[in-house]
């Protein structure tokens, strides 16, 4: 039997749409950051928190907007994380 890979659903669909623009990316040699726009448009659709099992909705997809700030992530204290 075939593994049907990890990205199914609305995931494979975007990482597929991608491939044109990665691949015309490597062709004129900016193949790393094509790689990190396609990486970030993907967390803002399919956040770490959201399990690979859960299939986000249709209307929080459409509400993605790609030009909008990242959210900046705080780094943790460090007198409060035990070794």
């Amino acid at each position: 039997m075939v593994n049907p890979g990890v990205f199914q659903g609305s995931r494979k669909e975007f990482l597929l749409s991608e491939r044109p623009s990665y691949s015309a990316a490597v062709a004129e040699g900016y193949a790393a950051d094509a790689l990190a726009m396609i990486q970030r448009r993907y967390f803002k659709r399919y956040p770490v928190e959201l399990p690979h099992t859960l299939e986000p909705s249709p209307e929080f997809l459409a509400a993605v907007d790609d030009n909008s700030a990242d959210i900046e992530i705080s780094m943790p204290d460090q007198d409060k994380i035990s070794e």
